[in-house]
């Protein structure tokens, strides 16, 4: 017999549609056949080692386990199953994840730089997660790329970075909800007051993306706002009448915030295809927060305060919007949203012109890291993306079948050797979780956030 609050946390397995495969199983169909003699022409990019792919992904798995701990630990206080399912969620997040790796004509990989690719994993979608927010800012950076690829040198292009004054954390979800509406004001030219003709003429196309910082030493919240802007090719050149200074973007910014105290924005060109292009659109597609700011090493209450302040702050809350010329490309080039709940993180539709080498590593509890790539099987893109498709994402159930057909002796759920301790609210449940639904409150604006965290 389940406790009250054990039945409410089973209650919770609610399973998300999107996430759910009707009667398809990934791995099954994924045929297990390597030719062992064919193989020995083939060599394994190291997935471990100093600056390897693997230690940058097990640094994020392991902050993971913080987020997890914290989770729990606000369960328990709360009695609150919800959290607890999400503790569960995110302790296992990236427990495998499915590489395709290029096959040259010779039969040789073709590993150099960054040519292991992504193409599946058992992500847990958490906000708060940082496995699953590094890979959003990466593919959110990845999506911005092709974007200004598309738009190619028709237009140019700006980085615009609006700032506030520092918040304390009860006032941290009112000035993100004051920003976002005046940060559309100001694209749309009100608060230049006699030349919003002008900039709303101007202004082609933005994708804007909010971040929350905290000040370690005042305990603040620092709410700004990144902003890539398209203009007209011939923007601020000699003649052309149409160049905004800095004063008139700080002036602006003002206005439609209705606070004169603001003391900062930046504004700087963002140069298309040269060595310093990256950089800025890396900074100006990250995702929301820094985990270094909330999972704080060796303070637990500290990182529980911070942690169930950020709960009640940014719950159902987006942090990323388009408009005009990049709203359209990302329609034409079919660009997923990355704060969907069945968001794609892998690295997206495959381009190469070659067959695949598909691979797999599992997370190592006892050696606190991933694995190296064990093989199964070589196929040609189209086929791997018919497997996948349309679902890219495995489901925890799916990562333990895949884990198991690898090794039939690795037990997923039925050893707990091999995990971590569970919150005693999830000891009742069966099997792992595929997805969660958490309702909107009814005050809150209708969008597509994952799981509303």
């Amino acid at each position: 017999m389940r406790t009250k609050k054990e039945e409410e946390a089973h209650k919770l397995q609610l399973v998300n549609p999107a996430s759910a495969s009707p009667s398809e199983d990934i791995v099954a169909r994924i045929p297990r056949k390597v030719n062992t003699e064919f193989e020995k022409k083939r060599v394994l990019p190291e997935f471990n080692g100093e600056g390897s792919l693997g230690e940058l992904y097990a640094g994020k798995k392991k902050r993971t386990f913080l987020l997890a701990s914290s989770f729990s630990r606000l369960a328990e206080v709360r009695k609150d199953g919800a959290l607890a399912v999400r503790s569960y969620n995110t302790e296992r997040c990236g427990d495998t994840l499915l590489f395709g790796v290029p096959i040259g004509a010779d039969g040789t990989l073709l590993n150099e730089g960054d040519k292991l690719h992504l193409m599946a994993a058992n992500f847990c979608h958490d906000r708060f997660c940082p496995f699953c927010n590094f890979l959003r800012a990466r593919k959110l950076m990845a999506q911005m790329l092709q974007c200004l690829d598309y738009l190619g040198d028709n237009y140019r292009y700006l980085f615009l970075t609006l700032t506030v004054p520092n918040v304390p954390a009860d006032q941290l979800r009112e000035k993100i909800n004051q920003m976002r509406p005046a940060a559309k004001d100001l694209l749309r030219g009100k608060g230049f007051r006699e030349d919003y003709r002008l900039v709303k003429s101007i202004i082609l196309g933005y994708q804007t993306s909010v971040e929350v910082t905290r000040n370690r030493k005042t305990g603040l919240y620092h709410p700004h706002m990144h902003i890539v802007l398209v203009v007209p090719k011939n923007y601020a050149e000699k003649g052309s009448g149409d160049y905004i200074p800095h004063d008139r973007w700080l002036q602006a910014w003002r206005n439609v915030m209705h606070d004169q105290s603001i003391t900062q924005v930046h504004i700087q060109t963002l140069k298309a295809l040269e060595d310093d292009f990256r950089k800025p659109v890396a900074e100006a597609t990250k995702y929301a927060f820094k985990d270094s700011d909330y999972l704080i090493d060796g303070n637990e209450a500290l990182t529980d305060q911070i942690v169930g302040e950020l709960l009640a702050q940014l719950k159902g809350l987006r942090f990323a919007s388009y408009g005009g010329v990049i709203r359209q490309a990302r329609a034409t080039l079919k660009l997923q949203d990355v704060e969907a709940a069945d968001a794609d993180l892998s690295d997206g539709p495959i381009d190469f012109r070659t067959d695949l080498l598909i691979c797999f590593t599992k997370w190592g509890y006892g050696l606190q890291r991933y694995e190296e790539l064990t093989p199964i099987v070589a196929m040609s893109p189209d086929e791997m993306a018919k497997i996948l498709g349309p679902r890219l994402t495995m489901s925890f159930e799916d990562a333990a079948e895949l884990r198991r057909k690898a090794n039939p002796a690795f037990e997923l759920l039925d050893n707990d050797r091999h995990l971590p301790s569970i919150h005693p609210f999830m000891k009742s449940i069966e099997k792992p979780v595929r997805g969660i639904v958490y309702p909107l409150d009814e005050n809150l604006e209708s969008i597509n956030s994952p799981f509303d965290r």
